[in-house]
C-alpha cells in the first residue's frame, strides 16, 4: 500500500498537510481547513483509511494540529473519526493526539462532545501559537 501526501495550500481556500504513512501506521493531519469542497478533498483520505483498514490491518497513530476548521471541514473530522472508532471496535488498535492552540480552543470543542458519545479516546494537547 502507498503512503499519501498531500502539502497545503493557501491559495483562495486553506487546506492543511496531509501525511498517512502505511508502513509505519503515522497519520498527520496539520494547518488549517477552509475548503471549497471539503468531501472532495478528503476523498483520498477516506479511501487511503479504508484500505488501510482492509488491507494493513496494524496500529494507527493518527496526529490532529488544526488552527482553523471550517464547518464542512469539522463534518469531515467527525466522519473520519467515525471510520477510526469502527476500526478500533473491529479490534483495530487506534492512538489519536490532537494538538490545539489555547489561542484557537474554539476548534477542539466543537469535536470534544462528539468525541464522547463515540468514547473514543483521545489526547488533547494544547500548544501556544508563536
Amino acid at each position: 500500500m502507498k503512503d499519501l501526501f498531500i502539502d497545503y495550500n493557501t491559495g483562495g481556500f486553506l487546506t492543511p498537510s496531509i501525511s498517512l504513512n502505511a508502513t509505519k501506521g503515522e497519520c498527520e493531519i496539520r494547518g488549517e481547513s477552509s475548503t471549497y469542497n471539503a468531501i472532495e478533498f478528503y476523498r483520498p483520505v477516506m479511501e487511503w483509511l479504508h484500505a488501510y483498514m482492509q488491507e494493513v490491518g496494524r496500529p494507527l497513530h493518527f496526529r490532529f494540529c488544526l488552527t482553523y476548521l471550517d464547518t464542512p471541514s469539522i463534518e469531515i473530522m467527525t466522519t473520519l473519526l467515525e471510520a477510526l472508532k469502527t476500526y478500533e471496535n473491529n479490534g483495530g488498535q487506534v492512538d489519536i493526539t490532537w494538538y490545539y492552540a489555547r489561542e484557537f480552543l474554539s476548534i477542539a470543542e466543537p469535536l470534544e462532545d462528539f468525541i464522547a458519545s463515540l468514547n473514543l479516546k483521545v489526547n488533547f494537547i494544547p500548544f501556544v501559537l508563536i
